[in-house]
């Protein structure tokens, strides 16, 4: 009985070091911009449902939706943007993404991403 308790203890030990594991390689990756669709660790599967917009000089962006907070149009700002420039993505972290697609298409990519 008690080797049972030990062996078990043991399993959960390795269990939340994965856990663990796991987690610091999802967060590493999506702090490091790293582009991925599917990442996999032992046992586990991380799916993650980016859509992709093109930037303003035809540079394809990938983002999580989950991590898009709005969408606007710019406006004129005297050649602040780019002249392709037809919305501004907000993202969670502050930052902006300039993107050569209309809002109204992006918006429609976002709510495609979370029918998936």
């Amino acid at each position: 009985m008690l080797a049972d308790l030990e062996c078990n203890r043991d399993r959960r030990l390795a269990l939340a070091q994965h856990v663990g594991f796991c987690a610091a390689l999802f967060q590493f990756l999506s702090g490091a911009g790293v582009i991925a669709d599917i990442i996999f660790a032992p046992g586990t599967v991380f799916v993650i449902h980016l859509i992709t917009l093109t930037g303003p000089d035809k540079q394809v962006i990938r983002v999580n939706p989950a991590e898009i907070i709005s969408v606007r149009e710019p406006r004129d700002t005297g050649g602040h943007f780019h002249p392709d420039t037809k919305c501004l993505v907000f993202t969670a972290d502050g930052k902006f993404l300039a993107v050569t697609e209309d809002c109204d298409t992006v918006i429609m990519r976002i709510e495609g991403a979370a029918e998936q």
